[in-house]
């Protein structure tokens, strides 16, 4: 989500309120279709100041990078930008992690039981546990690219921890001659 202002000061409440609304509108325009947008407004009696301040969603990159140039054009103020996930890229991370989590349990288990002569595990009981947070400080920090506002215009990394409990059994397989010991 971007949050830009658009600030105009001058001695004509008028004048300034043209060129924020002028301002506003453009960059309205540049939203094509139009996205959610929230305004706010305010103006103060001292000196004519009239203020717009813009929140859109954007979900593609190339989109919001359009955008930011546009409000460095229009000459108006970046304030924030927040990073998100939508939700269904947030469940299917989910599952994604999920999965390569019990995944990888099920390899170790396998390894183990293969150390000891078992020749596969087949689990039993599964349980996610509560994860403990990943630590962001062992993983690889991009650099930070920065707006002239002072801006932070690098995607925050997202990480996903997730611990399961697998309960295994070991299998041992029966060649053909132990099999028919077994069932005469």
């Amino acid at each position: 989500m971007v949050y830009i202002t658009i600030e105009s000061t001058g001695e004509s409440e008028y004048t300034v309120s043209y060129e924020v609304n002028v301002t506003a509108s453009g960059l309205r325009h540049f939203l094509e279709p139009p996205g959610p947008l929230k305004e706010s407004e305010s103006t103060q009696s001292d000196t004519a100041v009239a203020i717009i301040t813009i929140s859109a969603i954007f979900c593609d990159f190339n989109k919001l990078q359009n955008f930011i140039v546009k409000v460095d054009e229009y000459n108006a103020r970046l304030n924030n930008l927040s990073w998100f996930l939508t939700d269904a890229t947030r469940q299917k991370m989910g599952w994604e992690s999920r999965n390569e989590a019990v995944l990888d349990a099920v390899m170790k288990a396998n390894q183990y039981a293969k150390a000891v002569g078992f020749d596969r595990v087949t689990p039993t009981d599964i349980k996610e546990l509560e994860a403990q947070p990943a630590s962001p400080s062992g993983y690889l920090q991009r650099p930070i690219y920065r707006h002239s506002s002072g801006v932070s215009l690098t995607p925050q990394d997202i990480l996903h921890h997730y611990c399961v409990n697998i309960a295994f059994e070991c299998v041992r397989d029966l060649g053909p001659r132990d099999r028919s010991r077994n069932t005469s």
